[in-house]
C-alpha cells in the first residue's frame, strides 16, 4: 500500500510554485510592459513617411501584442491562483502565510490595477493613430475605421479571456465552451 503523501512536503512544493509563478508574473510585466511603452513612444514619436498607414498599422501590431502579453499573464495567472488554493487547503489555520499573504494581496487591489493598465494601453495604442489621422487634412477615413476596429476586437478578446480566466461558470465561458470544439479524450 503506498504512503500517503505528506501533507508538510505538499505545502512546500506549493510555496516554491508560487514564487516561481509570481516571478514569471512579475517578469512577463515588467518586460511585456517596458516593450509595449517602448514601442508606443516610438510610434508617437518617429514621423513615418505615411503617417495615414503606418500609425494605424504599428498601432494594430502593438494592440495585437497586448492580447498575446494579456493571454500568458492570464495564464500564469491561473497557475499561481491554484497553487495559492492548493496551498490554502493544506493550511489548516486561517493564519498561516499563503492565507495572510492572500488577502494582502485582494486588499491591494493589483489585479484590478494590472487590468487598469492593459487597458490604458490599449487606449494609447489608440490615441496615437487616432490623434495623427484626425490632425491631417483630408482625414484617412479607412485608417480611423481601422483603429477603431482593432480597438473593438481588442477589447472583445480581452473580456472573453478575463472571463474564461476569472469566471469559469459565467455565459461567456458557457458559450466559448459550447461554440469552441474540445478536444475529445482518446481513452
Amino acid at each position: 500500500m503506498a504512503d500517503e503523501p505528506n501533507p508538510l512536503h505538499e505545502w512546500q512544493e506549493c510555496r516554491l510554485t508560487i514564487g516561481r509563478f509570481d516571478g514569471y508574473l512579475a517578469d512577463t510585466r515588467k518586460y511585456g510592459f517596458t516593450l509595449v511603452t517602448v514601442l508606443l513612444t516610438a510610434n508617437a514619436l518617429v514621423t513615418p513617411s505615411n503617417a495615414a498607414v503606418d500609425r494605424p498599422a504599428v498601432s494594430i501590431v502593438v494592440m495585437v501584442l497586448l492580447l498575446a502579453l494579456f493571454m500568458i499573464d492570464n495564464y500564469y495567472w491561473v497557475m499561481l491562483r491554484a497553487a495559492v488554493n492548493r496551498a490554502k487547503d493544506l493550511e489548516v489555520k486561517h493564519e498561516r502565510i499563503t492565507w495572510k499573504l492572500s488577502e494582502q494581496a485582494k486588499n491591494s487591489h493589483a489585479t484590478d490595477l494590472v487590468l487598469v493598465f492593459y487597458g490604458l494601453f490599449v487606449a494609447i495604442a489608440a490615441l496615437i493613430p487616432l490623434v495623427a489621422l484626425l490632425s491631417r487634412k483630408p482625414i484617412e477615413v479607412g485608417g480611423l475605421l481601422a483603429v477603431i476596429a482593432a480597438v473593438l476586437v481588442e477589447a472583445a478578446a480581452m473580456f472573453v479571456v478575463y472571463n474564461l480566466v476569472e469566471h469559469p461558470t459565467s455565459a461567456v465561458s458557457h458559450f466559448v465552451n459550447t461554440v469552441v470544439p474540445q478536444p475529445r479524450s482518446t481513452d
